[in-house]
C-alpha cells in the first residue's frame, strides 16, 4: 500500500483534513519511530572519530616505518589498511574468507586470529592490548617483539594499540 493510497483512506475518513495535513501527518508518523536508532547512532559519533584518529595515525606510523613488502595482522583493517598501503591479514575474515570460516558458535575472534597467524604468518601485527590472550600467548611471545604502542588516552580511544614485530 503506497502512500497516496494512505492518503486516500485518510482522507476518507477524516474529510475535514485536507491531502497536504494528512500527509504531513503520515509523514511524521513514519518517522518517529525510525528516531530513537538514529540517536543511537549519533551517539556513537565520537567513538568512530577517536577510531579514526588512532587508526589513522597507526597507519601511517606502519607506513612510514614498515617495508612495502610487509603483511601486517589485524581485526580491524579498512582504517588501518588504507593508510599503511601494506597487505592484511583480517581477523574478522573479511579479507579472507579461509578466517570467517573459523569462526563458529564456539569460536571466538582470538581463536580465528590465532589460526590466522599459524596460517598467513603476518609480519606486524595490530592488537588492541588484551583483547587477543590466546593469540599473545601462543603466537606473539613465541614469534614477535613489541615495537611500539599508540596511547589509546591521547586519541580518544578505549584501549591501547599494540604493534609487534614477528620473525
Amino acid at each position: 500500500m503506497g502512500i497516496t493510497t494512505l492518503v486516500s483512506l485518510l482522507k476518507w475518513r477524516f474529510p475535514c483534513l485536507s491531502a497536504p495535513v494528512l500527509s504531513t501527518l503520515l509523514f511524521i508518523l513514519l518517522i518517529i519511530p525510525l528516531l530513537p536508532g538514529q540517536f543511537q547512532a549519533a551517539s556513537r559519533i565520537p567513538a568512530q572519530i577517536s577510531r579514526l584518529k588512532i587508526y589513522s595515525a597507526l597507519g601511517k606510523w606502519l607506513d612510514a616505518n614498515l617495508p612495502p613488502e610487509a603483511s601486517v595482522g589485524t581485526l580491524e583493517v579498512g582504517i588501518i589498511g588504507y593508510y599503511s598501503h601494506r597487505s592484511m591479514v583480517d581477523f574478522a575474515g573479511l579479507i579472507q574468507p579461509e578466517v570467517a570460516r573459523q569462526l563458529r558458535e564456539n569460536t571466538t575472534y582470538d581463536d580465528a586470529a590465532l589460526w590466522a597467524a599459524q596460517k598467513y604468518r603476518p609480519d606486524t601485527f595490530v592488537l588492541q592490548e588484551g583483547l587477543f590472550p590466546k593469540l599473545q600467548t601462543a603466537y606473539i611471545v613465541h614469534n614477535c617483539q613489541l615495537i611500539t604502542t599508540f596511547e589509546g588516552q591521547s586519541y580518544g580511544y578505549q584501549s591501547n594499540l599494540m604493534v609487534y614485530s614477528c620473525q
